[in-house]
């Protein structure tokens, strides 16, 4: 979706769910944009109505457990990227336990996501960025990993951190 051409985004994917009601990309795309135009609520309609088509198809989970993450309906979101934990989606997982407020070892409240931004420099010794740093609002829940600076076989190791940090949360 283009940087400011939602409503169009929006319109497009709509005539080809014209073309094609019973597709479930179109349908899950239909709520992916809804989501990215900030419409949690259609998103989450559209979305549902899509797992009812397919209650499989793992793109419609991660984009379902997106909306209930910006809702911070954060068990939910945690149920639906618990489903795409199968399709390489475990990073979600961890970062919607984040987001839901658990505890570090110490016992701090991870509130902000410049805490979990902290956390995770501290603990996994991982530098992930906020997409603030891209031009959306400091509340954003989404993260970019980077992994331009190592090698392709340092990924795993680099994963493997992450889940171990997170799963240190209570």
């Amino acid at each position: 979706m283009a940087v400011g051409r939602a409503s169009e985004s929006i319109d497009n994917i709509q005539r080809a769910h014209e073309l094609d009601p019973f597709s479930i990309i179109i349908n899950s795309d239909v709520g992916k944009l809804l989501f990215l135009a900030r419409l949690y609520d259609q998103a989450e309609a559209q979305l549902k109505e899509a797992l009812r088509m397919d209650p499989d198809f793992f793109q419609t989970h991660f984009w379902l457990g997106a909306v209930y993450l910006m809702k911070h309906r954060f068990d939910e979101a945690i149920a639906e990227f618990k489903i795409g934990e199968v399709n390489g989606e475990e990073g979600m997982v961890a970062y919607a336990y984040g987001m839901a407020g658990k505890k570090t070892e110490a016992g701090k409240v991870l509130e902000n996501q410049s805490e979990v931004t902290a956390y995770l420099l501290s603990e996994a010794k991982l530098a992930v960025v906020p997409f603030y740093a891209f031009g959306a609002g400091r509340g954003s829940a989404w993260y970019r990993l980077s992994v331009g600076t190592c090698k392709k076989e340092e990924i795993g190791e680099m994963i493997a951190k992450l889940r171990e940090a997170l799963l240190k949360l209570t």
